[in-house]
């Protein structure tokens, strides 16, 4: 007789904590989502979004009868670049002593803390189209840029949680200035360029136009974020022997498309003797990857049998 998972059975909660936006997203043991809420900011207040989280966390559990966990995903060392949003320095520093297990652990579920972007990979890994047999880097582009790094079926995280956090990783520009990742591949930086032009910054939530695609502000934004993720792809592919990257985002699928087309273009012009050139391929689960790949962490750890070494960060 043919057994099937219940998908109404248990249910999971996963949360993105980033410097832009919160988000929630209930899930059912077939991965789908139940609900989701999103609360935007201009940096994230620990007090208002902690108080958000736990009040749409206790809205959430009661539309179902059971949750069997609650991932967070959040970058590491969020307050690192509080100098991007002068404004909310002295509130993003007290991220520094915020213990996320033990504030949620008063909810009485399980509590996993889980880099964002390795949450990302996550989701691909549990619900997208990653093979679980292989190397393969992963690169999330956000209002910061992160990643995350797929072994062998297993998700790699590393002593401090922060493997595969590309962002750091050093590039050289059109210019020949030497910069990290997290500067020229990050949509902060568009972001900027539009509103510094008088421009809205909404074309990066928002389905867009082929106005929007053939504006020259974003165009130039794709190829210097597409040259930067080659060549940190190189490096990374030099280090892992990985034969896969896959490139997914918080922004609208046309111009992510770009994106991945111009990172695979860009990469062969680049010095590649002693490596085998990766497969460059488009991810599947979108500007949500992150919540819900916080909430696949829980889904795996508790019924799956996927080996994701995180058991270090959960309550």
């Amino acid at each position: 007789m043919p057994i099937s998972i219940n998908p109404d059975g248990n249910y999971v909660l996963g949360s993105k904590i980033g410097r832009r936006s919160a988000d929630l997203v209930l899930l059912g043991l077939d991965g789908k989502t139940r609900a989701h809420k999103r609360l935007p900011y201009a940096w994230p207040d620990p007090v208002v979004v902690l108080r958000w989280l736990e009040d749409t966390t206790v809205a959430f559990r009661a539309t179902v009868p059971t949750v069997a966990g609650l991932g967070i995903a959040l970058p590491s060392r969020l307050w690192d670049w509080a100098e991007e949003v002068p404004e909310g320095q002295i509130a993003m520093q007290a991220w520094r002593d915020i213990d996320l297990v033990a504030t949620f652990g008063a909810t009485g579920l399980p509590v996993m803390v889980v880099n964002d972007g390795a949450a990302a990979c996550a989701a691909e890994m549990t619900f997208g189209t990653l093979p679980h047999g292989d190397e393969v880097l992963y690169v999330f582009v956000g209002t910061f840029i992160g990643g995350g790094l797929a072994s062998r079926g297993s998700l790699v995280l590393g002593a401090s949680g922060n493997a595969g956090s590309f962002g750091s990783v050093l590039v050289q520009g059109s210019d020949g200035v030497v910069q990290q990742l997290i500067d020229v591949a990050s949509l902060i930086g568009l972001e900027r360029a539009l509103r510094a032009k008088g421009q809205t910054a909404e074309v990066l939530r928002l389905e867009p136009t082929q106005a929007t695609l053939s504006n020259p502000l974003v165009d130039r934004w794709i190829t210097q974020a597409a040259h930067g993720i080659a060549q940190a792809m190189i490096s990374a592919v030099a280090t892992t022997d990985s034969r896969l990257v896959i490139v997914d985002g918080a922004m609208p699928a046309e111009i992510l498309d770009v994106l991945v087309a111009r990172v695979a273009a860009f990469m062969p012009r680049y010095p590649l003797a002693g490596i085998d050139v990766p497969t460059i391929q488009r991810g599947t689960i979108g500007p949500l990857a992150r919540a819900i790949g916080a909430a696949s962490v829980v889904l795996n750890e508790r019924f799956l049998a996927w080996p994701a070494d995180i058991k270090g960060q959960a309550a």
